[in-house]
């Protein structure tokens, strides 16, 4: 099997530990899906085979598609007694002593996710039972071009990942199921291909990288190492297990290729089993980046940039991944790299505040030091929250930035316009006792000073006067909204539709409504100075008649249809008024000397 769209490269991982341990078979107590499965649940499940069938096939793949399992497998106690025998791990084998002796780097995991469709396993979103071993069956591939063919003809099938020997390469979410076994296997397994190589060194570091991303997966879904290669029973399977046991499929892979180096299934998987037992599932937290900080490719000073991340900038660090060096994997918009964490701070470190008067920004942390800049009252700033010095904080204000100390900041604007909701008499004095100041109207618009608070009440400035109120009786966005009456209305005494009326509105009325009225779904509507009730959606935002002129001279229709009779001529040049909340049929309701039918808009300008 073997399937570009540009593709975005994520970095996954897995920090090695030194502890080591033998695997135990899943145990009563663990739940159904985390126990490995085996051959006779899989034969004799209901699955609905159809959604994992390929989409196009050819003659020989229906035909293929048909093979029965070839072995049976023994079924309940004997079958788990197998099992746990063959996931005993009774000692490395030479190749595998090598390989672990070579210090291999396990790869970073490369994202390269197709547009290929997406369906759950059998057990639901994100829940496989276990792990197919694929490998290409062609000497002269490579990893690039597998991946290419695959993603041209995934129609046929496709896998989750390939793996050489310097790549991990994952085209497909291993929440979903991929076309790779045949209909019996796919329900249930994530699948890899293992891309041939041509030297026994590279086949080593290709059975490392595949060892490594099987572990990696077991441990990502809760999964424990059992080989299922010669029981039909387990987490861990090749191809040619699935064959045998399953049917469906008749690839004997990757025994053959194995076998070519000296290498058996069973080797692989107490490699498996051994990367397994090294591995810790990353423990990634978000952090924010205290300056400006440049990624590097790898856990040291002196490798090159992988990317820049600004200051305050949200970070995924995995805090399983530090290096002897202090070095931890560093996540920032898809791209991994290494740095330190200290570099790093668990909270958000930019904060927006607003100064409290004017100030004069020191150019370093010291009052001795000159001064970089004014900021006037109300001044937006951006404070970084990690860099405190001496009790001072880096300020950055339109770009100048400074030094100065937080208690002359508040996160509040000192400076807050406020709109009346309702008409107010302001006082003389921060208490309900003093004398009025002045008086305002609903609506009117004034500046707070959120540094004044006394007694509840603050300082407000309206048209250069100066009272005391306490904000509940003002708003933060405009109370009042200019509206048109979309139709002739009635508006209500009270916010019921039961209630009298204390107003008709004409049709494009200008009214002021209060946006801090709203009861039982109405507004206080004020118009031509009478106050009443109506709810919002009887009002257009704009002028709902609109003036225009006969282009030509045309009949105005008794309805919005060409077929209805003519209600009146229009001459050319004659002025009408358009109603454009009328629009039906491509017809609108136009009024001429006092006249109304409908016409298309088409036939008038302004």
């Amino acid at each position: 099997m073997n399937i570009k769209r540009k593709s975005i490269v994520i970095i996954l991982g897995l920090t090695l530990l030194t502890t080591f341990s033998l695997p135990s078979y899943a145990s009563a107590e663990d739940s159904t899906t985390n126990s490995p499965i085996d051959a006779e649940t899989i034969l004799n499940d209901d699955t609905n085979e159809s959604i994992y069938t390929p989409k196009e096939q050819s003659e020989a793949d229906k035909e293929e598609a048909k093979a029965k399992p070839t072995e049976e497998v023994n079924s309940g106690a004997q079958a788990k007694t197998n099992a746990r025998l063959f996931s005993s791990l009774q000692g490395l084998s030479s190749a595998n002593q090598y390989i672990i002796n070579q210090k291999y780097t396990n790869p970073v995991i490369e994202q390269q996710i197709k547009n290929f469709d997406r369906f759950v396993y059998k057990d639901g979103y994100g829940k496989p039972r276990g792990f197919v071993v694929h490998e290409t069956a062609n000497d002269n591939s490579t990893i690039t071009g597998e991946i290419n063919y695959m993603t041209n003809n995934w129609r046929n099938a496709f896998v989750h990942t390939f793996v050489d020997s310097s790549r991990i390469i994952q085209i497909h979410p291993t929440e979903y199921a991929v076309w790779g076994a045949g209909s019996k296997a796919n329900p249930y397994f994530i699948q890899s291909e293992l891309v041939r190589e041509k030297t026994k060194e590279k086949f080593y570091k290709s059975i490392n990288n595949d060892a490594y991303y099987v572990a990696y997966n077991l441990k990502q879904y809760g999964l424990k190492p059992v080989n299922a290669h010669n029981t039909g029973v387990g987490t861990v399977w090749s191809h040619d297990a699935v064959t045998r046991f399953l049917g469906g499929t008749t690839h004997g892979d990757p025994v053959s290729y194995f076998a070519k180096w000296g290498y058996t299934f069973n080797e692989f998987f107490d490699l498996v089993n051994y990367k397994y037992n090294e591995l810790t599932v990353p423990a990634l937290k978000t952090y924010y980046a205290n300056s400006a900080i440049s990624l590097r490719t790898t856990a040291d000073w002196s490798s090159s940039i992988l990317i820049n991340i600004p200051e305050g900038e949200k970070v995924t660090i995995d805090e399983n991944s530090v290096t002897q060096d202090g070095f931890y994997k560093v996540n920032y918009g898809g791209k991994t790299g290494w740095m330190k964490i200290g570099y790093f701070s668990k909270n958000p470190v930019l904060q927006t505040y607003y100064s409290a008067s004017e100030i004069n920004l020191r150019s370093s942390p010291s009052w001795n030091s000159s001064i970089k800049g004014t900021l006037p009252t109300n001044a937006k700033v951006v404070i970084n929250n990690s860099t405190n010095t001496d009790g001072f904080y880096k300020v950055n204000y339109n770009g100048m930035v400074g030094w100065m100390k937080l208690s002359y900041f508040a996160t509040k604007p000192t400076l807050e316009d406020v709109y009346a909701m309702s008409d107010v008499n302001l006082r003389k004095e921060a208490s309900w006792d003093s004398a009025i100041a002045f008086t305002i109207k609903e609506g009117d618009k004034g500046v707070l000073n959120n540094t004044t608070g006394k007694n509840g009440f603050y300082q407000v400035t309206v048209n250069g006067k100066v009272g005391w109120m306490k904000k509940e009786y003002f708003a933060n966005k405009p109370v009042l909204e200019t509206l048109y009456a979309s139709s002739e209305l009635n508006l209500r005494s009270k916010p019921d539709w039961d209630s009298s009326v204390s107003a008709t509105l004409p049709v494009n009325t200008q009214v002021k409504l209060n946006n801090t009225t709203l009861t039982n779904g109405f507004y206080q509507v004020t118009a031509n100075g009478k106050v009443g009730w109506m709810k919002r959606n009887y009002f257009s935002t704009t002028s709902v008649l609109e003036t225009l002129y006969a282009e030509d001279a045309v009949n105005l229709r008794q309805s919005p249809t060409w077929d209805s009779p003519v209600v009146v001529n229009i001459p050319k040049g004659a002025r009408v008024s358009l109603n454009n909340t009328t629009l039906t049929n491509d017809f609108y309701q136009i009024t001429y000397n006092g006249k109304t039918g409908w016409m298309k808009r088409g036939y008038f300008v302004k």
